[in-house]
Protein backbone atom coordinates (compact mmCIF):
# COMPACT_ATOMS: atom_id res chain seq x y z
CA UNK A 1 0.00 0.00 0.00
CA UNK A 2 1.18 3.53 -0.79
CA UNK A 3 2.54 5.65 2.06
CA UNK A 4 -0.52 7.88 2.26
CA UNK A 5 -2.95 5.85 4.34
CA UNK A 6 -2.32 7.52 7.71
CA UNK A 7 -5.34 9.57 8.77
CA UNK A 8 -7.71 9.87 11.71
CA UNK A 9 -9.74 6.69 12.13
CA UNK A 10 -7.32 4.28 10.48
CA UNK A 11 -6.38 1.13 12.40
CA UNK A 12 -2.82 -0.14 12.12
CA UNK A 13 -0.60 -2.72 13.76
CA UNK A 14 3.01 -2.47 14.88
CA UNK A 15 5.32 -5.17 13.56
CA UNK A 16 5.37 -8.03 16.07
CA UNK A 17 2.31 -6.75 17.97
CA UNK A 18 -1.06 -8.43 17.50
CA UNK A 19 -3.13 -5.70 19.15
CA UNK A 20 -4.27 -2.97 16.74
CA UNK A 21 -3.89 0.77 17.24
CA UNK A 22 -6.23 3.46 15.95
CA UNK A 23 -5.21 6.92 14.80
CA UNK A 24 -7.08 9.72 16.55
CA UNK A 25 -5.06 12.69 15.29
CA UNK A 26 -2.79 13.00 12.27
CA UNK A 27 -1.06 16.33 11.84
CA UNK A 28 1.60 16.16 9.13
CA UNK A 29 4.63 14.56 10.81
CA UNK A 30 2.87 13.44 13.99
CA UNK A 31 0.38 10.69 14.78
CA UNK A 32 -1.53 10.35 18.05
CA UNK A 33 -3.37 7.10 18.62
CA UNK A 34 -5.41 4.77 20.84
CA UNK A 35 -4.55 1.16 21.69
CA UNK A 36 -6.71 -1.96 21.78
CA UNK A 37 -6.71 -3.73 25.15
CA UNK A 38 -7.05 -7.41 24.32
CA UNK A 39 -7.44 -8.44 27.96
CA UNK A 40 -10.50 -6.19 28.26
CA UNK A 41 -11.73 -6.43 24.69
CA UNK A 42 -11.99 -2.68 24.21
CA UNK A 43 -10.12 0.45 23.14
CA UNK A 44 -8.38 2.24 26.01
CA UNK A 45 -10.13 5.51 25.07
CA UNK A 46 -13.30 3.96 23.72
CA UNK A 47 -15.65 4.91 26.56
CA UNK A 48 -16.39 8.51 25.65
CA UNK A 49 -18.43 9.51 28.74
CA UNK A 50 -15.50 8.43 30.95
CA UNK A 51 -13.15 10.72 29.03
CA UNK A 52 -15.11 13.71 30.31
CA UNK A 53 -14.26 12.72 33.88
CA UNK A 54 -10.53 12.02 33.70
CA UNK A 55 -7.22 13.04 32.17
CA UNK A 56 -5.67 11.02 29.35
CA UNK A 57 -2.50 11.36 27.32
CA UNK A 58 -2.50 10.11 23.75
CA UNK A 59 0.14 7.72 22.50
CA UNK A 60 2.29 9.73 20.09
CA UNK A 61 4.81 8.89 17.40
CA UNK A 62 6.06 10.23 14.10
CA UNK A 63 4.30 9.54 10.82
CA UNK A 64 7.60 8.28 9.42
CA UNK A 65 7.86 5.69 12.21
CA UNK A 66 4.36 4.42 11.49
CA UNK A 67 5.09 3.99 7.80
CA UNK A 68 8.41 2.29 8.56
CA UNK A 69 7.31 -0.05 11.36
CA UNK A 70 3.56 -0.55 11.09
CA UNK A 71 1.02 -2.03 8.68
CA UNK A 72 -2.37 -0.66 7.65
CA UNK A 73 -5.31 -2.78 8.83
CA UNK A 74 -8.58 -1.05 7.98
CA UNK A 75 -10.52 2.21 8.02
CA UNK A 76 -12.47 2.87 11.23
CA UNK A 77 -13.70 6.46 10.75
CA UNK A 78 -14.27 8.52 13.87
CA UNK A 79 -17.93 9.06 14.66
CA UNK A 80 -19.21 12.61 14.94
CA UNK A 81 -19.16 12.26 18.73
CA UNK A 82 -15.60 10.92 18.72
CA UNK A 83 -14.49 13.80 16.49
CA UNK A 84 -16.10 16.31 18.88
CA UNK A 85 -14.16 14.80 21.78
CA UNK A 86 -10.76 14.10 20.20
CA UNK A 87 -10.72 17.10 17.84
CA UNK A 88 -8.59 15.66 15.00
CA UNK A 89 -8.78 19.11 13.40
CA UNK A 90 -6.54 20.68 16.04
CA UNK A 91 -2.80 20.93 15.32
CA UNK A 92 -0.17 19.02 17.28
CA UNK A 93 1.86 22.21 17.67
CA UNK A 94 0.16 25.54 18.24
CA UNK A 95 3.32 27.62 18.36
CA UNK A 96 7.04 26.98 18.44
CA UNK A 97 9.58 29.77 18.71
CA UNK A 98 13.27 30.11 19.63
CA UNK A 99 13.11 33.90 20.00
CA UNK A 100 10.92 33.85 23.11
CA UNK A 101 11.89 32.16 26.39
CA UNK A 102 9.69 31.06 29.29
CA UNK A 103 12.13 32.74 31.70
CA UNK A 104 11.75 36.16 30.06
CA UNK A 105 10.04 38.70 32.28
CA UNK A 106 6.40 38.90 31.27
CA UNK A 107 6.54 41.53 28.52
CA UNK A 108 4.21 44.38 27.82
CA UNK A 109 1.39 43.63 25.38
CA UNK A 110 3.22 45.50 22.61
CA UNK A 111 6.54 43.74 23.19
CA UNK A 112 4.80 40.38 23.35
CA UNK A 113 2.90 40.96 20.11
CA UNK A 114 6.08 41.91 18.26
CA UNK A 115 7.83 38.76 19.47
CA UNK A 116 4.80 36.60 18.71
CA UNK A 117 4.52 37.97 15.18
CA UNK A 118 8.22 37.29 14.61
CA UNK A 119 7.76 33.72 15.82
CA UNK A 120 4.37 32.73 14.49
CA UNK A 121 3.37 35.30 11.91
CA UNK A 122 -0.33 35.11 11.11
CA UNK A 123 -0.42 31.35 10.51
CA UNK A 124 -3.18 29.55 12.44
CA UNK A 125 -3.85 32.63 14.52
CA UNK A 126 -7.25 31.22 15.52
CA UNK A 127 -6.89 27.98 17.50
CA UNK A 128 -10.46 26.77 17.03
CA UNK A 129 -10.88 26.33 20.80
CA UNK A 130 -12.78 28.32 23.41
CA UNK A 131 -10.94 26.60 26.27
CA UNK A 132 -7.93 24.36 26.78
CA UNK A 133 -5.80 22.89 29.55
CA UNK A 134 -2.14 23.93 29.59
CA UNK A 135 0.33 21.67 31.40
CA UNK A 136 3.47 23.57 32.44
CA UNK A 137 6.76 22.05 33.60
CA UNK A 138 9.15 22.60 36.48
CA UNK A 139 12.76 23.74 36.54
CA UNK A 140 13.87 20.08 36.37
CA UNK A 141 11.55 19.30 33.48
CA UNK A 142 8.83 17.50 35.41
CA UNK A 143 5.17 18.02 34.54
CA UNK A 144 2.93 20.19 36.66
CA UNK A 145 -0.83 20.12 37.08
CA UNK A 146 -2.77 21.37 34.06
CA UNK A 147 -4.34 24.82 34.20
CA UNK A 148 -7.66 25.53 32.50
CA UNK A 149 -7.55 28.54 30.18
CA UNK A 150 -10.58 30.09 28.47
CA UNK A 151 -10.96 32.80 25.86
CA UNK A 152 -12.07 36.20 27.03
CA UNK A 153 -15.79 36.74 26.54
CA UNK A 154 -16.35 33.19 25.29
CA UNK A 155 -14.71 33.89 21.94
CA UNK A 156 -12.23 31.58 20.23
CA UNK A 157 -8.71 31.53 21.63
CA UNK A 158 -6.05 32.97 19.39
CA UNK A 159 -2.44 31.79 19.35
CA UNK A 160 -1.37 35.15 20.75
CA UNK A 161 -3.81 35.03 23.66
CA UNK A 162 -2.87 31.44 24.44
CA UNK A 163 0.86 32.18 24.42
CA UNK A 164 0.34 35.23 26.61
CA UNK A 165 -1.55 33.17 29.18
CA UNK A 166 0.93 30.29 28.90
CA UNK A 167 3.80 32.62 29.76
CA UNK A 168 1.96 33.86 32.84
CA UNK A 169 1.48 30.24 33.96
CA UNK A 170 4.98 28.98 33.16
CA UNK A 171 7.24 31.85 34.27
CA UNK A 172 6.69 31.53 38.07
CA UNK A 173 7.63 27.83 37.96
CA UNK A 174 11.10 28.37 36.53
CA UNK A 175 12.69 31.35 38.27
CA UNK A 176 16.11 31.65 36.58
CA UNK A 177 16.54 27.97 35.57
CA UNK A 178 15.04 26.82 32.29
CA UNK A 179 15.59 23.23 31.04
CA UNK A 180 14.44 24.01 27.49
CA UNK A 181 15.25 26.45 24.71
CA UNK A 182 12.48 28.57 23.23
CA UNK A 183 8.76 28.11 23.75
CA UNK A 184 6.15 25.77 22.32
CA UNK A 185 2.68 24.33 22.97
CA UNK A 186 2.09 20.70 22.00
CA UNK A 187 -0.92 18.40 22.11
CA UNK A 188 -1.02 16.08 25.08
CA UNK A 189 -4.50 14.58 25.29
CA UNK A 190 -7.66 15.44 27.17
CA UNK A 191 -8.45 16.72 30.62
CA UNK A 192 -12.08 16.44 31.62
CA UNK A 193 -12.98 16.08 27.94
CA UNK A 194 -11.20 19.34 27.06
CA UNK A 195 -8.12 19.34 24.79
CA UNK A 196 -4.84 19.62 26.69
CA UNK A 197 -1.46 20.91 25.53
CA UNK A 198 1.88 20.72 27.30
CA UNK A 199 4.32 23.61 27.42
CA UNK A 200 7.89 22.92 26.31
CA UNK A 201 10.64 24.40 24.15
CA UNK A 202 10.76 25.18 20.44
CA UNK A 203 11.16 21.43 19.84
CA UNK A 204 8.54 19.03 21.12
CA UNK A 205 9.43 16.14 23.41
CA UNK A 206 8.88 13.85 20.44
CA UNK A 207 11.41 15.86 18.41
CA UNK A 208 13.86 15.77 21.32
CA UNK A 209 13.49 11.99 21.50
CA UNK A 210 13.98 11.27 17.81
CA UNK A 211 16.42 14.10 17.17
Amino acid sequence: MQRDWAKAGVAFRWSGDQDPKRILVHDNDVIMYDAWQSELGEWSLGELPALRRRSVNYYVTSTETVYAKAAYLRDMPLSDTEAQVHRPDLPFCLAACEVMQWTDSHPSAGEFERSRAECCGEVQDETGMTEVYLSPFGSKGGDKRGVRVAAEGGATLTVGELLWKAMAIQFPLLASRNPVRGVGLYRLGLQGGIPSYYLWGSRSRLDDHVG
